[in-house]
């Protein structure tokens, strides 16, 4: 019988070679207002969060006609540890510069999280860096809560909020 460390070392392992070909241009931790929220509801302002994004990106008639191409690719992971906070690898999306996608997730977080009155504060939103240097790297450190997410019986990928284009079902 392997052990929960042997386990959650592969699954790390596995996570952050898949978050690596996945390729993302940008990093996000997106924390909550809430002290309250559970893993099933931030997972649902996560993907609130994107289909918002979505909806203004490309309007909501073309998001929901166009299901696979009028998507926002990402690929969330929830980490709990005192408080509920996610690490999101983005791509790229429309002919925007870094600072306006980061501004628009900005924006849309803040509105979510109605704490309008504190944009000043880095503490919901934080961009590590600016574009992702090192993938591996970044995949890695979002992967890192794997053990815990086993013991809870949860995956350290967010499968709900996440959306991946090329994604597939083969082992």
């Amino acid at each position: 019988m392997t052990s929960l460390f042997t386990l959650a070392n592969d699954t790390q392992t596995a996570y952050a070679k898949y978050c690596a070909q996945f390729d993302a241009d940008y990093v996000y931790v997106l924390n909550s207002q809430s002290d309250s929220l559970s893993f099933e509801e931030f997972s649902k302002m996560l993907s609130k969060l994107f289909y918002q994004l979505e909806c203004s990106e490309y309007t909501y008639k073309k998001r929901e006609r166009y299901k696979k191409a009028c998507r926002i690719e990402r690929i969330v992971a929830i980490e709990e540890k005192q408080k509920l906070h996610a690490h999101i690898l983005v791509k790229r999306f429309g002919h925007h510069t870094e600072r306006a996608i980061t501004e628009r997730i900005v924006n849309t977080w803040h509105a979510l999280n109605k704490s309008d009155a504190e944009r000043g504060s880095e503490y919901l939103v934080q961009r590590i860096s600016s574009e992702i240097r090192d993938n591996r790297a970044v995949c890695a450190y979002n992967t890192k809560d794997i053990a815990r997410q086993i013991i809870n019986n949860k995956d350290v990928i967010d499968l709900q909020s996440s959306f991946i284009r090329t994604h597939s079902n083969k082992q």
